[in-house]
């Protein structure tokens, strides 16, 4: 924004209109700043994401575990994903 800002301090629209290396370089900061926010949003969405996994992941492992496996957790007073023994293999997972 600060480079845009000076690109057009003291020009009036007549000016900037008729000045077409002024145009492009402000076109090309603003062309910067929307990449800039499409890449925030995706990393917004995908820090999301993870918050919400850490925030479920127990809930989340025992809906993967079967009701034996859950039975097995709880009597060994293992958490559900910390127990490598009863963790399903990769291509099982809900």
């Amino acid at each position: 924004m600060g480079n845009i800002q000076d690109y057009t301090a003291g020009a009036d629209l007549a000016g900037f209109m008729a000045d077409r290396k002024t145009q492009d370089a402000v076109i090309r900061n603003l062309e910067v700043i929307g990449e800039a926010s499409v890449a925030m949003g995706a990393w917004c969405s995908a820090l999301a994401a993870l918050d919400f996994y850490e925030r479920n992941a127990r809930h989340l492992d025992l809906q993967a575990m079967s009701a034996d496996e859950q039975a097995l957790s709880r009597a060994h007073g293992t958490s559900a994903g910390n127990d490598h023994q009863f963790e399903r293999p990769h291509h099982q997972r809900v």
